[in-house]
């Protein structure tokens, strides 16, 4: 069986480093001596006393932490449209008969880190415009974790796999 490259995904991945790019540029005023990660500081934040003390230090910058924040809802699309493309591309490679089974799951799955990073995103938003809900820091945390154990996960699998796409693209005919 000839392997055949995905147009679709290869051009998945430039969205979603276009959109790192522009928030890593936008958000580089955010990294200060309280907040050396920028906005993963806040994401990471754990308790209302770091969120607050975290916005103290963002008081001149709180349009800049808005905007990234923002921008994070075009990147999580990127991100996980590349990883639902990622998957969809090893499905059709690989055709495993066990794979196949699972295949609804494996296609839902990049799309967990996005939506746990919108949900994420509502409450860093919330937290910016001065509503901080007792337990929201806590509940954000460990979304954020979950959300870089699956991003990560996926990135492992999904990364190589563009590369090969590539691959497959410029090798010679035969």
């Amino acid at each position: 069986m000839k392997r055949m490259g995905s147009p679709t995904f290869r051009i998945a991945g430039f969205p979603a480093l276009i959109m790192l790019t522009v928030m890593a540029l936008q958000g580089a005023a955010l990294k200060t001596a309280t907040t050396p990660m920028g906005i993963l500081d806040l994401e990471f934040a754990g308790t209302v006393a770091r969120v607050d003390e975290i916005l103290q230090a963002w008081q001149y910058l709180n349009n800049t932490a808005l905007w990234n924040n923002l921008i994070d809802y075009g990147f999580l699309t990127a991100y996980s449209f590349f990883f639902a493309k990622g998957i969809q591309f090893l499905l059709n490679q690989w055709p495993i008969e066990r794979l196949q089974k699972i295949s609804g799951i494996l296609l839902l799955l990049p799309w967990v880190p996005g939506i746990l990073d919108a949900i994420e995103n509502a409450f860093m938003l919330g937290w910016l415009l001065n509503f901080v809900p007792a337990y929201s820091p806590a509940l954000v945390y460990w979304m954020v974790c979950v959300k870089f154990a699956l991003a990560a996960l996926l990135l492992i699998i999904c990364f190589p796999a563009w590369l090969y796409n590539f691959y497959l693209l410029m090798r010679p005919k035969s």
